[in-house]
């Protein structure tokens, strides 16, 4: 199910929600980019890259070899009780990183939970997302997704 920014209310990216407000899933669609709604995982911060199962809602940080489709919570959801949205498409998306990021390179998944970085690391590229500038502040870069997702195959 998919909402659209041309609603008369669109939901509010970075609240967090203690009740599911919306199927798992449910992709919401503005002119900055696209949204999932998710459940929350432990630990996870505003930033972190994450997998996700759409139907479940299920939420994992995202670490070296993981394997799935890629968001970047928009919120602390630090907890499988609590919900709310992950950026899937973007040009500007703000990400959380595991090291420095140069400018316009691709990304790979980081040791480090719920970041990545521009390390080559075989079997850990990011698809589908590449930095647009490097590291903005301490961890933190700018990056373009177009719904990312890992494999954990040979890049």
């Amino acid at each position: 199910m998919a909402y659209r920014a041309t609603q008369a209310v669109a939901p509010i990216l970075d609240q967090i929600d203690t009740v599911a407000a919306f199927p798992f899933g449910t992709r919401f669609e503005a002119a900055d980019g696209a949204y999932v709604y998710v459940k929350g995982v432990t630990s996870g911060l505003a930033g972190d890259w994450v997998t996700f199962n759409p139907s479940s809602g299920v939420t994992v940080r995202t670490v070296a070899n993981a394997k799935g489709k890629v968001g970047i919570l928009m919120a602390a959801l630090d907890a499988t009780t609590k919900f709310g949205w992950a950026q899937v498409k973007g040009s500007n998306a703000i990400a959380l990183s595991g090291a420095a990021v140069a400018a316009s390179v691709p990304i790979y998944l980081h040791a480090t939970a719920g970041t990545v970085d521009d390390a080559v690391v075989s079997g850990d590229l990011v698809a589908n997302a590449f930095s647009t500038v490097a590291n903005i502040g301490a961890g933190v870069f700018t990056v373009y997704i177009n719904d990312p997702f890992v494999t954990d195959t040979l890049s």
